[in-house]
């Protein structure tokens, strides 16, 4: 029957498919894992059947609804997010693989780990070694009374920036920000509010956070009444909001005793970053120093919202989505430099991050579009195309930038922001698998191994300095296979 041929890029291994791969489709080697695009579609050769015929398998209801899309002329719905890959069989073994998911749609999810009915994790979980262990614990220690974290700065009281006149003195208080991206780190090394070793700190992190959403007023974009700090003049002045919703939307389903109520914050807090979106799909930034940081910790927290079922309006999915296409050229290969401070780690991280939630989306809407109407449905699967093509060739460009050192060094010294753009270059590259994913992973445990305080703790040299907020970053970083992805396009597990 007619069928097609590719080759992995990444160990040589002739895959071959019974049916057509539009162009940009993603594929994960049976062989290797590692995960590529196709481009351009591949010429239809023969493939031989089967040696000997098994006994009929249940049909695959994705082959079926891209069987239906096709004769209603929706067949690009496929292009660029995964949906179109069919029984591919490894070059070597000839083994039927399994569909495609996970990340930006090729994840084999035998080895990941399903999180909720909504994620799996992005990569085969490896044991949590010695430098996660010893910060998960420095972190749980540290919270406070009122279930917040705060800054945990190594100078004591952290100076910020105030209104003219000079500086205000913040003494270490719980903020939403910390306490969010603590509590992020707790829930990515296996704990929920429900079960698990630090089960105890993330309901009091929940009841934190939700307490000061529901505070906060319907129309502005703040969630906290704390204004200037350290975190917020580096990454942006809502980050505590966006920090927020990216935690909510994960603990969102792991406390049925809480669900009613992060529901709800969460639903406030969108409608606030609805409200409060511009026309270019970024957030207000005034004064920031990296707000390419604070953008791609935004585009996250709705992506993640959606993920989990939250109703983020398609128009502020899209701004989102447009805005991430921006950070790269691919004609040029080139990253915008644009909200970095010039440092061109954070650009590349800031752009892959967005482009990475913005796949992962698309994934978990695939089964939505596929009920639009066939006008509807191909200008959303255009959007789905244009993000995916971007995001391929942003994350080969990141993949020959991050060879060098001096590019992982940013700054040139240690900063949350450097943490937080490991984060987001993990959880990329988790999401792709392959050679490239574990060559990463090794090289940052080494990196942040030998960075970590004696104590358990990371501390940032520049900006960003705050222990809490570099402890749980580089925890997060970490643990980047743990990441949710979700498990769109899979097969029935």
């Amino acid at each position: 029957m007619p069928g097609v041929q590719v080759q992995c890029p990444h160990c040589r291994s002739v895959l071959e498919s019974a049916a057509p791969l539009a162009a940009g489709t993603q594929v994960r080697c049976r062989n290797c894992k590692g995960a590529f695009a196709v481009y351009p579609a591949p010429a239809a050769v023969p493939v031989a059947p089967p040696a000997a015929a098994p006994a009929p398998r249940k049909a695959d209801g994705r082959a079926l609804a891209l069987a239906a899309l096709a004769l209603g002329g929706l067949l690009c719905l496929g292009v660029g997010t995964g949906v179109a890959v069919y029984c591919l069989r490894g070059g070597r073994g000839g083994t039927p693989a399994k569909g495609p998911g996970g990340g930006n749609g090729p994840a084999d999810f035998g080895d990941a780990r399903k999180l909720s009915d909504n994620w799996v994790t992005a990569a085969a979980p490896k044991p949590l070694g010695a430098p996660a262990t010893k910060g998960l614990a420095w972190l749980a220690a540290h919270q406070q009374a009122d279930g917040g974290w705060g800054s945990e700065d190594l100078g004591g009281p952290v100076f910020t920036f105030g209104p003219p006149g000079g500086e205000v003195l913040l003494t270490n208080k719980s903020s939403v920000a910390d306490t969010s991206i603590a509590a992020l780190a707790l829930l990515r090394a296996g704990s929920t509010p429900h079960k698990g070793t630090h089960a105890d700190q993330l309901r009091k992190a929940v009841e934190f956070v939700c307490g000061k959403v529901e505070a906060a007023d319907t129309d502005s974009l703040w969630v906290t009444d704390q204004r200037g700090t350290l975190i917020q003049s580096k990454l942006g002045p809502h980050v505590d909001t966006f920090l927020a919703l990216w935690f909510l939307a994960e603990v969102k389903g792991l406390d049925p005793q809480a669900d009613a109520r992060v529901t709800a914050a969460i639903d406030k807090v969108v409608s606030k970053m609805a409200r409060n979106q511009d026309g270019t799909g970024s957030w207000e930034q005034t004064g920031a120093w990296a707000p390419v940081l604070g953008q791609a910790v935004a585009a996250k927290a709705v992506h993640r919202a959606r993920q989990a079922g939250a109703a983020v309006p398609a128009a502020v999915l899209d701004n989102a989505r447009k805005h991430a296409r921006k950070g790269f050229d691919p004609n040029l290969g080139t990253f915008d430099l644009a909200g970095s401070a010039n440092v061109p780690l954070y650009a590349v991280a800031g752009s892959i991050g967005a482009l990475q939630d913005s796949v992962n989306t698309d994934l978990f809407l695939q089964k939505r579009v596929l009920t639009l109407g066939a006008a509807e449905g191909k200008l959303q699967a255009a959007q789905f195309t244009a993000t995916s093509k971007t995001h391929e060739a942003a994350v080969r460009a990141a993949l020959d930038r991050i060879k060098d050192p001096t590019f992982l060094k940013g700054f040139g010294k240690n900063g949350g922001e450097e943490f937080l753009s490991y984060v987001n270059i993990g959880e990329a590259l988790a999401a792709q698998g392959g050679p490239e994913w574990q060559r990463w992973d090794k090289t940052l445990q080494d990196l942040l191994s030998r960075v970590q305080n004696q104590d358990g703790s990371w501390s940032g040299r520049h900006c960003v300095s705050g222990r809490t907020f570099c402890t749980a970053a580089a925890l997060l970083a970490i643990m980047a296979d743990r990441s949710p992805v979700p498990p769109a396009a899979t097969s029935p597990r």
